[in-house]
């Protein structure tokens, strides 16, 4: 017979706890989850999914709190303090009851004491005369020997063993493979970190890592730190079909640059982005070096760049031998069209339809844009400029997929095939990814064919090895695809994601006197790939390294933008016209976390840290508004 449950939480907590009564279900008919209940309704929507199994969101709190009938309860919370806050809050209705959920291949012996409100999880085991007190979670795989005591709202990670005899203080958090020896005692709201060894008794308060563990002495917002742990800048996020196709392709044997995958992936890409064709390629540095190519760069011509970017839009320029004009930015950190036709026209004459450098001579054959950290630049005026000088249009839209133009002559096109080709990547830290690997498409499919057709070594018949070509080893692999495919169904969501996240870095900045959060190009639907903070350096005492640096003390990760390409060794020589802005940003700009995962908890710690680090170097004695006078 069914055992009717409503369950609290809705993270992934509860989704763990849930799938574990799925399994027990399919043994005995034990569980029935009538629906859950959070405090904060969620915002993507009222229905969570696990298992195929559709769990109901009945409301807030507020709905337990008014039932008149008695009702079983759990709740799903993993943080200590906050499950304990929640029951005191449920537990003002008496109508409500808190059973003890003993889940699949357990095994607990008959004269353990328990108090209500417990989660005992797959695989736990729990041996004689132990003890424990009241919403207590036991994780997977946990072992707790003879005669232990847990106090009320302890939690125990996945896999903690501990000792006979062991004493756990109440709110105590023990992390993932925690391990305490006999006779320990640890006391009241304890924290340990993952794979800590206990060797001897922690006074109350304390957080102990290592092996052996050891007390780390820290302040309220270090505290604070280390049960949040460091905020990563940009991490990849693999939660759909990542595995499963990956080893769909393994048990098919495709791993290297054939298999289904990569057409699977192609398609998807072309499909979402509105391109005729698409060639999947192991980098978005070898995309751009095949677009160079098939631009028909050759050995002494010239391309025009910019130079705030990173130094893979530009080094394929080197790998044809050819020269890179640098250019400066505008106030999208892309490439300033203004100073683009400046150049064109001052520095530059047309002999024979083909745009020639006066002082050297040389013929500039394309330009690379770069739609940098996924805000567009200004597509109309910079392709006006290449039609009227003859000019080929490389769009490095490497941290840019997913963009695309609302107003305009280019509504409705998205970054990548608005000029002649486009280049994507795939790298560990892009809004989707295939650990490496890239694609390049472009407006007439013939040519896009022809830089497949060079990424696979240039076969012209692969029995018996014809090359009529040099090609290149550029073909990216099944075993990357298959993960890109999932990254792919992803791709809406990590946008939504990302916008959603930048409006609150928006909000919360929006008020702040050292720094302001740049806004994306109007007109645009940006996938809001990186956050930047530009920071008010001339209020500022200290470096971008030195606030950098304190804010990884306060276990928030940041980055500067990178250095200017022009001033990087292998460039000092080559050509740089009227570098202004890009300067300028290079010293203010700080990237901050945005990966697709951050929790809006993180978001609110990051900015608080962001702003106290700045304000703590800020100058002092002159009001901020005389800067700008």
């Amino acid at each position: 017979m069914y055992k009717s449950v409503i369950l609290v939480g809705a993270g992934g907590c509860m989704r763990e706890i849930v799938w574990q009564m799925q399994e027990q279900n399919k043994q005995n008919k034990v569980w029935k989850i009538e629906g859950y209940v959070d405090e904060k309704r969620p915002a993507h929507d009222e229905v969570v999914w696990v298992g195929g199994e559709e769990i109901p969101y009945l409301g807030g709190d507020e709905f337990l709190l008014g039932q008149k009938t008695e009702t079983s309860v759990v709740i799903c919370v993993g943080e200590p303090t906050l499950r304990k806050k929640i029951a005191e809050k449920l537990s003002k209705n008496t109508k409500l009851c808190f059973p003890n959920l003993i889940l699949g291949n357990t095994a607990i012996c008959t004269d353990v004491e328990m108090g209500q409100g417990c989660i005992i999880s797959m695989d736990a085991r729990i041996s004689t005369n132990v003890k424990i007190g009241d919403f207590v979670f036991v994780n997977t795989g946990s072992k707790i020997c003879h005669d232990g005591q847990l106090g009320d709202f302890v939690t125990l990670s996945p896999d903690v063993k501990l000792a006979g005899t062991v004493k756990i203080g109440a709110e105590c958090e023990l992390g993932l493979g925690t391990k305490v020896i006999q006779g320990v005692c640890i006391g009241k709201g304890v924290t340990t970190g993952a794979g800590s060894v206990v060797i001897s008794d922690v006074g109350e308060g304390c957080t102990v890592v290592g092996v052996p563990a050891r007390e780390r002495k820290r302040g309220k917002e270090e505290k604070r730190k280390d049960r949040m742990g460091l905020i990563p800048l940009s991490i990849p996020n693999f939660e759909g079909n990542e595995r499963k196709y990956v080893d769909d392709a393994l048990e098919q044997g495709w791993v290297s640059t054939g298999g289904v995958y990569i057409r699977r992936l192609e398609e998807q890409l072309a499909d979402f982005v509105g391109a005729k064709k698409v060639a999947a390629c192991q980098s978005g540095t070898a995309a751009i070096h095949l677009a160079l190519i098939a631009c028909g760069v050759c050995p002494q011509d010239m391309v025009i760049v910019p130079t705030l970017t990173f130094i893979a839009a530009v080094n394929p320029v080197r790998y044809q031998f050819a020269e890179p004009v640098f250019m400066d930015c505008d106030d999208s950190l892309c490439m300033d069209p203004i100073k683009l036709r400046a150049f064109c026209e001052k520095e530059c004459r047309m002999e024979n339809g083909q745009l020639t450098h006066l002082a050297s001579g040389k013929k500039i054959k394309a330009i690379v844009v770069v739609h940098v950290f996924g805000n567009l630049a200004d597509m109309e005026a910079i392709l006006d400029i290449a039609e009227e000088f003859h000019l080929r249009v490389v769009e490095d839209a490497t941290e840019a997929l997913g963009t695309k133009y609302t107003k305009g002559r280019y509504a409705g096109c998205y970054a990548g095939t608005i000029g002649d080709f486009g280049a994507y990547s795939f790298n560990g830290n892009k809004i989707i990814t295939t650990g490496g690997g890239g694609a390049v498409t472009g407006r007439n499919e013939a040519e896009v064919a022809h830089m497949e057709y060079l990424s696979t070594q240039a076969k012209d018949d692969a029995q018996f090895y014809i090359h009529n070509e040099v090609g290149f080893n550029y073909r990216m692999t099944n075993l990357q695809a298959a993960v890109g495919v999932a990254q792919m169904e992803k791709l809406p969501e990590f946008i939504r994601r990302k916008q959603q996240n930048h409006r609150l870095y928006r909000e919360l900045f929006a008020d702040f006197a050292l720094g302001s959060i740049l806004d994306f190009r109007e007109g645009t639907d940006s996938n809001r790939w990186f956050y930047s903070l530009e920071i008010s350096m001339d209020q500022i005492n200290g470096s971008l390294c030195d606030v950098i640096e304190a804010l990884q003390n306060r276990g928030v990760q940041t980055r500067a933008v990178w250095g200017l390409i022009h001033e990087q060794l292998p460039y000092r020589n080559a050509l740089a016209y009227q570098i202004e802005r890009a300067r300028y940003y290079s010293n203010c700009i700080l990237n901050i976390p945005c990966s697709t995962q951050i929790t809006e908890e993180e978001i609110r710690y990051a900015s608080v840290q962001i702003r106290e680090v700045l304000e703590e170097m800020s100058t002092k004695g002159c009001p901020f508004e005389l800067a700008t006078m």
